[in-house]
């Protein structure tokens, strides 16, 4: 029997019809049903070779650098040196002493601990598992970096666990974001897990709100990657973008892929380690407002200091934005210093034609230093601007018959 002549038995037997008897979209439905067996046989076996292809928990922990905690929780710890370079900035022990500026009182430098989670979305709710918990202590011999690795869901009370021993002593949490989100997911799954919630007793320092009050103004978001490229001057390389990171992880989940987990980490890592050079560089931020073009009022209103922040502005006053300049005149206004106050209204009235300048300059006219036809002028100057404000229009009625009275005595 010929090669062809076989084929065609055995396709008869298939229930396929032989060549040329039927077009190809004529398949019987015993021909389907053997197709679909075949890819389902196809797939069986690639799935079995991917379980056979898969690392154990030991072998994924080397490959990562890590230790094997428990079946299904990989630990990962480094130690790196203070002073190191991340970006432009150093990773210094006086990152805690700065989280003082921000609410953490009496923050020892062994007191504080950075946290940083990657979690399987971007709910807070129930549903959604950090995966991978990151934390950094900062210690007199360096910067501990602590990795904990989710390989199995039944480990995710092993890590909560280990979490809560790595803070055990701890009085300060810091992170980027984290009183929206880390902290509320990290105490829905404690609460699930039935566990104590050790970040309950810690004073949590949320450095993307002290940054906000920087630099909202002045910059398009306030994102920790746009703070680290902006601030940091740290411009990461080959890093796995914040939306993949959780596929990631899915794709070790499913199909154990180990491939993306390498970059997790390191994604993980640049991110606690921002937290520390953020701490100081906002510091720095606070403390010379102008030097690093931030926003000068917010930031000094901060400190609630208006002796420090009335001296500053002195110290700057060229180099002052409008709204600082308006903060100048108003500390000015109430320490009495009422020449250096006009003087910063009838400059920003002649420059911009500033309404805040203009309104202070008719009060100030009006009833402090009465000189009615100069009251009038500004009156009428800011009525341009607004010339709808009922208030105004008051203001000037009254002012003319303050002046109608003087013209008769």
């Amino acid at each position: 029997m010929t090669l062809r002549a076989h084929l065609t038995k055995l396709q008869q037997q298939a229930g396929m019809a032989a060549p040329g008897s039927a077009t190809p979209t004529d398949e019987s439905p015993r021909a389907s049903t053997l197709r679909q067996q075949l890819e389902r046989l196809s797939l069986a076996r690639q799935g079995q070779r991917r379980a056979d292809a898969r690392l154990d928990d030991e072998a994924l922990a080397r490959r990562l650098h890590g230790r094997c905690l428990v079946p299904g929780l990989i630990a990962v710890e480094r130690c790196l040196p203070l002073g190191m370079a991340h970006g432009q900035s150093r990773l210094q022990q006086s990152a805690v002493a700065a989280l003082q500026l921000f609410g953490a009182e009496h923050t020892g430098a062994e007191d504080a601990v950075f946290l940083d989670c990657e979690t399987t979305g971007l709910s807070s709710g129930s549903g959604t598992l950090a995966f991978l918990l990151g934390l950094v202590q900062i210690a007199p011999q360096g910067l501990r970096v602590q990795q904990f690795l989710l390989t199995r869901f039944h480990a995710e009370p092993v890590l909560l666990a280990e979490a809560s021993r790595a803070l055990a002593g701890r009085q300060t949490l810091v992170t980027y974001n984290g009183k929206t989100f880390d902290r509320p997911l990290l105490a829905s799954r404690y609460r699930l897990a039935r566990l104590p919630d050790p970040l309950s007793c810690l004073t949590h320092v949320d450095l993307l709100h002290p940054t906000r009050r920087a630099f909202a103004n002045h910059w398009s978001d306030c994102r920790l990657q746009t703070v680290e490229a902006r601030l940091l001057g740290f411009l990461r390389s080959d890093d796995l973008p914040s939306a993949w990171v959780p596929q990631a992880w899915f794709n070790w989940m499913r199909d154990g892929a180990t491939g993306e987990l390498p970059r997790v980490l390191q994604h993980n890592r640049w991110d606690l380690l921002s937290l520390v050079a953020l701490a100081s560089a906002l510091q720095r931020c606070y403390e010379d407002p102008v030097a690093h073009h931030a926003s000068t009022v917010s930031t000094l209103r901060h400190r609630r200091d208006e002796g420090h922040a009335y001296r500053y502005l002195l110290a700057n006053r060229t180099r002052l934005d409008h709204e600082a300049l308006l903060e100048l005149a108003r500390l000015a206004r109430r320490q009495n210093h009422w020449v250096l106050a006009v003087g910063i209204w009838e400059q920003l009235a002649a420059q911009k034609k500033h309404p805040q300048a203009l309104e202070h300059l008719a009060k100030y006219y009006e009833h402090r230093k009465p000189d009615l036809p100069l009251a009038l002028r500004f009156t009428r100057e800011l009525a341009a601007i607004a010339p709808h404000s009922h208030g105004l229009r008051h203001r000037e009625q009254r002012l003319l018959k303050k002046l109608a009275v003087q013209a008769v005595y």
